[in-house]
Formats: C-alpha cells, structure tokens, sequence
C-alpha cells in the first residue's frame, strides 16, 4: 500500500531512508562548507539561457531568407548594461563630439562660420551619435523631422523594428 503524506510510511520507508543517510555519511565531503550533497547555483543556468539567447538571435539574424533583428537588438540592449563598456562607448563618443573639424568651401580655404555654426547645432550632436551608435549596434535608422518651432530635429527609429539586411521598417500600430 502506498503511502501518502497524511498517512503513516511503513516499514520499508524507514530502512529506505536509513540506508541513504547512512551512504551519504560514506560519502567525501563536496566542499569546505561540509556539505555533503554537491550543488549548482542558479547562475549556471542564467549562464546557459544568456548563451542560448544569443545563439537564437545570431540565427534569426543570420537567416537569408526572413532576417529577424530584434532579438539581437534586446541582446545589445542587455549588453550595454554593463557599466564598463557603457563608459568605454561613452567616452568614444566624447571622444568624436569633443574633436575640432573644419569645413571648407570650394576654393580650398576654411570656412570658419560654417564650422562654427554646424559644431553648435544640436542636430550634428545627434547626426553623429546615431551614426557612431551605429556602429557597435550593425545600423541606425533616423527620421528627420520639423519640432514646432521650425527646426530640424532628428529622431533615431527603434532598431528592433528595423530588417537592415531586407531595408525594411516594420511599424508596429
């Protein structure tokens, strides 16, 4: 007859139990802790899933027929959580923003009013941080448009919408 929880085990349940206990206490011990039962954290499948994940993104974006981006998109979001490599991509982009460019006009010669004029506009600052996301992103998509004083503003498009591989946009509704 089995038993259930409510019931009382028999005999055969206790020499059962015994036995286990008294083979563990045979056993060497696992680790400094005195354990004696060997265990994995959970870290090891957090582990696991991070590296399927990305073996699913790298296939759905790799295939030729219908190229998926967003699951590698999710990946880099995650990615850049890091607080290192947000730095290191940040102070990169410092880096290009900070640097002194000049312009020239036709005859060769510098054109100091445009220079200035294009290095304080808040449309080049975002020119060329969606161009230089672009590339530890693979793209950047971007829609300019008019704000409601007349200016010239521009928005980057979500990447996880965009197929760079096929040039399409999907917006969603």
């Amino acid at each position: 007859m089995a038993s259930n929880l409510y019931s009382k085990p028999d005999k055969g349940f206790f020499k059962t139990l015994l036995s286990a206990v008294k083979n563990l206490s045979d056993q060497p011990q696992f680790s400094s802790k005195g354990r004696k039962l060997p265990w994995n954290s959970k870290s090891v499948f957090q582990t696991r899933q991070d590296i399927n994940s990305w073996k699913r993104a790298e296939a759905a974006y790799n295939n030729a027929e219908y190229p998926q981006n967003f699951l590698i998109q999710i990946l880099f979001d995650e990615v850049l959580k890091d607080a290192r490599l947000a730095s290191q991509i940040n102070n990169r982009i410092q880096q290009v923003l900070s640097a002194t460019f000049v312009l020239k006009n036709k005859g060769g010669e510098v054109d100091e009013e445009a220079t200035k004029t294009l290095s304080k506009h808040p449309l080049f600052r975002s020119l060329t941080k969606s161009g230089l996301d672009s590339i530890y992103r693979g793209y950047s998509l971007i829609e300019l448009l008019f704000d409601q004083d007349g200016n010239l503003t521009a928005e980057d498009l979500p990447r996880t919408n965009i197929i760079a591989q096929k040039g399409i946009f999907e917006r969603l509704e």
